[in-house]
């Protein structure tokens, strides 16, 4: 949890750490300044005043986006976003997302079911990447919200965009069951 001072809190097991669980919130060391703060099933992002990303957590696929797999007890700078301009982060079960001040969309981590929007790449990424086929046709995103297996974006002029595993419909598009890592349209009713 981040407080209105830019502080972090955080309580019980930090995934893939050898340290015990906390039973209450205690400060994080060594961060401040957070202005946004996400949590995916096992790993977090924090984004700080002065635009930096940090991760920590679980990194099994690349969730982290430090460019290997693996787990970091504690916030580490995520370098490739350092001269992004990054104004939002998001967390999914293992993906991550940051968007920038000039509305583009960086994923990383699980690939599996395209939740990375890389088309049929469906490979986990280490390292933040761009939303290929949204980028490609000139769409600014706002916003985005990552599920466990899924991500939805949305763009300035009110789109919503969504691509991943389709089970129970939770892509709004595509026939039940179908994935794809394409972005696509989620057309609403009027």
């Amino acid at each position: 949890v981040a407080d209105g001072t830019g502080e972090v809190y955080q309580w019980g097991q930090i995934a893939g750490s050898e340290k015990a669980p906390a039973r209450a919130p205690a400060k994080l060391r060594g961060i401040r300044g957070v202005v946004a703060l996400a949590a995916g099933a096992f790993h977090a992002i924090a984004l700080q005043d002065d635009g930096r990303v940090l991760s920590w957590g679980n990194g099994d696929y690349g969730q982290l986006g430090l460019g290997l797999p693996g787990n970091e007890d504690a916030p580490v700078v995520v370098e490739a976003l350092s001269r992004a301009g990054v104004v939002a982060v998001r967390a999914g079960g293992w993906h991550s997302a940051a968007i920038t001040a000039g509305r583009v969309c960086y994923l990383w981590g699980r690939g599996e079911y395209g939740r990375l929007g890389q088309g049929d790449d469906c490979a986990d990424k280490q390292r933040p990447v761009e939303v290929a086929e949204v980028m490609s046709e000139g769409t600014r995103v706002v916003d985005a919200a990552l599920g466990g297996t899924h991500t939805c974006l949305l763009d300035e002029d009110g789109v919503v965009t969504s691509f991943g595993r389709n089970s129970l419909g939770r892509l709004g598009r595509v026939a039940d069951g179908k994935w794809t890592g394409t972005p696509g349209r989620v057309n609403f009713p009027p």
